[in-house]
């Protein structure tokens, strides 16, 4: 996924805290070679690898979902597959 660093990240805060373990810092340096992980620019674009797991259950306030676009798909047909308000 795409993610635009804000002020205070880090590989390290996106990978565990902003994206529950779904990734590891080190997956987000592999597929970002010229990235300088400690030099990280506000509004920088980072494609982190998502893995197949889930948050634990005390993260449970926060889910993170994804899903690939199929054809004929809208944001309002994907909603209601999952049973989620779209604005």
């Amino acid at each position: 996924m795409q993610y635009q660093i804000g002020p205070g990240d880090t590989c390290w805060i996106v990978s565990t805290t902003k994206l529950h373990n779904l990734t590891q810092y080190q997956a987000m340096e592999r597929v970002n070679p010229k990235l300088v992980p400690t030099d990280l620019d506000v509004g920088t674009m980072v494609t982190f690898p998502i893995f197949c797991q889930c948050p634990a259950a005390a993260d449970n306030a926060t889910t993170l979902v994804t899903y690939v676009m199929q054809p004929g798909d809208t944001y309002v047909s994907v909603a209601t597959a999952f049973s989620v308000a779209y604005p």
